[in-house]
């Protein structure tokens, strides 16, 4: 994968992206995590085409279906698989999902790790986190733009711009992984970002703010990557159980963003925003000034969107409806 910073964050989601080959096999995008070595052990070296479809009898049932669904050569939707158990060795389980997607003309399969047991795999993760802090390209560029002084100023623009563009390619194949998992709110991020981003520019704030509540907008709801899709898709009321495993989503994209090295408090923005200015929000019961002030305006923009749009669990409430629900509840929880 050319892409270093996209790579480690696929390491922590626990994805894996094979590309199927005109004979039937695959090509890994990057190296193997530990868990899919194990797992498909017969198909390493990394270097080698794998013939993954004999490994698992799940995963070869899966692919008949994804071989039909590539035909069909439908574009930017995914095929998922569920999910399936299959153990690593004694004491050691991996609870796995898999998709097919169609992506200009490539047919990729994508294969992830949903939840794991065993201290070996943990101690992996944990290392590929480290390396994310370590080596992140963001965070040494954005080291670096600070150590310049005033006569490198063009060096720097240029070098901002970079940044940049490395960024918003980051964000996008966030978005895009986050979708998958979750279609029938595609464009809810992109929306929430805008829409908070409005908010921000009539309360007069500056554009340096206005372009952290952005990049906040628009990855608020990466923790969904952990929720089950079964839940995420579910068009009845939730059951405690399941309405707690969706309320998790924001301490989860917490835990993915906190190690990378934003110029703003990405990661506590997204923790936050669900929280509600009586101190009956999620996760941390906070209240009044004790929430970021961005963390409020994407509260109020992800309700606004939220009851705008329609849901698997009941059509549009309309968008005046939206605006009077802000209105009545100044100070009070939100619904949504």
């Amino acid at each position: 994968m050319k892409n270093t910073t996209l790579k480690k964050i696929f390491d922590v989601l626990d994805t894996v992206i094979l590309e199927r080959q005109s004979d039937g096999s695959f090509d890994i995008w990057k190296e193997a995590p530990v868990w899919f070595q194990i797992l498909f052990a017969s198909c390493m070296p990394v270097s080698s085409k794998l013939a993954i479809s004999d490994e698992t009898s799940f995963l070869g049932n899966f692919l008949i279906d994804a071989a039909d669904y590539w035909n069909s050569g439908k574009d930017k939707q995914v095929l998922w698989s569920g999910a399936w158990e299959e153990i690593l060795e004694p004491g050691e389980n991996i609870l796995m999902e898999a998709g097919a997607i169609c992506l200009e003309g490539r047919d990729i399969l994508i294969i992830r790790a949903l939840f794991h047991t065993g201290e070996a795999y943990k101690e992996a993760l944990q290392s590929a986190r480290e390396e994310i802090i370590a080596s992140d390209k963001l965070a040494l560029l954005g080291r670096e733009l600070e150590e310049y002084s005033d006569y490198l100023e063009r060096e720097v623009h240029k070098r901002t711009l970079q940044v940049k563009k490395t960024l918003e390619g980051v964000i996008e194949a966030i978005t895009v992984i986050t979708e998958m998992r979750d279609p029938y709110t595609a464009g809810h991020q992109k929306r929430v970002d805008l829409l908070a981003c409005a908010i921000a520019r009539k309360m007069g704030l500056d554009n340096e703010k206005i372009e952290s509540l952005r990049i906040a907008g628009a990855l608020h709801d990466i923790g969904k990557i952990y929720v089950p899709a079964e839940i995420l898709c579910k068009p009845g009321k939730l059951s405690d159980l399941e309405k707690a495993l969706l309320q998790a989503h924001s301490q989860a994209g917490y835990d993915i963003l906190k190690n990378i090295e934003f110029s703003w408090p990405i990661a506590e923005i997204v923790l936050q925003h669900h929280e509600n200015m009586d101190g009956t929000g999620y996760p941390g019961g906070l209240a009044g000034d004790n929430i970021l002030l961005k963390a409020r305006i994407l509260r109020v923009a992800d309700v606004v969107e939220s009851m705008a749009s329609h849901r698997l669990y009941r059509p549009t409430l309309g968008s005046r409806n939206a605006l009077e629900e802000i209105e009545s509840n100044r100070g009070n929880p939100l619904r949504c």
